[in-house]
């Protein structure tokens, strides 16, 4: 396949594999969680992350991981101070975000190719340094979640047994939401900031229903994931149409037709 033989499409299918690991690990823990609207939050507010680091003249990565990292710290905290439910804090950021990011950008003037690959996705632009950090992140995420394999069944099942029985519950779920976020930021350079939640969401989704076991639904979102992100970057190639757009369409349209299935199931 002629598609194959070149370097950059060699590197977007490694961070395909990748991001497919991680992807699905975190969205069947925010599907049984009950937390999917955190992620869409979260992808918006990578936006204000990334217009920082644009106008300072620095890696955007790394301002859009540090602000998102800030931003889900916070959360806990306003939280308690204001006795809100959490998904209102994350609707107030998902807004505030963007709105700092267009507020920065418009003191600059001018296009920049990297904050344009954010917004929309660049899977065919990774470099190896993307790789190698998505790596490492995918590494410390599987580490995670099989060191607390038990603890966190526990908590997506009995959240208030989990507290009673001593799991720090407050401290495994903020590790969560923190590895969700640097995805995120991750994950958009694949697909652009406003669809990385899908891939998050929408695989897990398309599973859960059919399987009831966490471990297999896993490696059956993961499976799914690479299918998606495969089609995408053959159909995106051969009809010269976006990446990200064309993984996020073929993901929904696979849960659409699931849904049919699970109906006639």
């Amino acid at each position: 396949m002629e598609i194959l033989t070149y370097t950059f499409t060699q590197r977007a299918l490694i961070t395909g594999v990748l991001i497919s690991i991680l992807s699905s690990i975190i969205g069947i823990y925010l599907i049984y969680r009950g937390m999917t609207f955190m992620s869409a939050g979260i992808s918006h507010a990578v936006f204000g992350g990334l217009a920082i680091g644009y106008l300072l003249g620095i890696n955007m990565t790394l301002t859009a991981i540090l602000f998102t990292l800030f931003l889900i710290w916070s959360i806990p905290h306003i939280v308690k101070r204001s006795n809100l439910k959490q998904e209102i804090p994350v609707g107030i950021f998902y807004s505030s975000s963007m709105a700092l990011g267009a507020l920065l950008l418009s003191f600059h003037k001018g296009y920049t190719t990297d904050l344009f690959s954010f917004l929309f996705g660049s899977i065919l632009s990774v470099k190896e340094e993307d790789i190698i950090l998505t790596l490492l992140l995918t590494a410390i995420t599987l580490i995670f979640f099989v060191k607390n394999y038990w603890k966190i069944i526990f908590i997506l099942f009995d959240k208030e047994t989990a507290e009673a029985s001593g799991i720090k519950v407050f401290k495994i779920e903020k590790w969560i939401l923190m590895l969700t976020g640097i995805s995120i930021v991750l994950i958009s350079k694949l697909v652009g900031i406003i669809l990385s939640s899908a891939l998050i969401i929408i695989p897990a989704a398309t599973i859960i229903p059919f399987v009831k076991d966490i471990k297999k639904s896993i490696l059956f979102t993961i499976l799914l994931n690479l299918i998606f992100i495969t089609l995408g970057l053959i159909l995106s190639y051969y009809f010269n149409i976006p990446t990200g757009s064309t993984i996020v369409m073929i993901a929904t349209t696979f849960f659409l037709i699931s849904l049919f299935i699970k109906k006639n199931y």
